[in-house]
């Protein structure tokens, strides 16, 4: 199997996203925290579409749409998109929400659990 890659995208802190300044001057930062220089998303995505999206599938999205249109892909075969912790943050908000019905309404959650011998 051969596998061509025709065009990468990325959200960082450093002038990334856009390929005509592609870290054409570098940021600087002190301290732990960095933030991303996000692209304007109204630009790529549907705004109706946005306003569902968390940040880092904005973020996945923006780059992939980005990363196609450079390639001029209009259907892809394939897509990788990675992230360090990314999700993370909508994982802890979905696993809240189901403990909080499970807190609410057990039977209902207990009993379409499954056992597997």
């Amino acid at each position: 199997m051969r596998i061509f890659i025709n065009a990468t995208s990325a959200i960082s802190p450093q002038l990334s996203y856009d390929s005509q300044s592609y870290l054409s001057e570098l940021k600087s930062y002190d301290g732990l925290c960095m933030n991303c220089i996000e692209p304007e998303y109204r630009a790529v995505i549907d705004p109706k579409l946005l306003r569902r999206m968390s940040r880092i599938i904005r973020m996945g999205v923006a780059t992939a749409m980005k990363s196609l249109d450079e390639a001029g892909i209009d259907k892809p075969g394939a897509l990788t998109i990675g992230t360090g912790l990314g999700c993370l943050a909508d994982t802890e908000n979905f696993c809240r929400r189901w403990s909080a019905r499970i807190r609410c309404y057990p039977q209902r959650h207990l009993s379409n659990l499954r056992t597997t011998p």
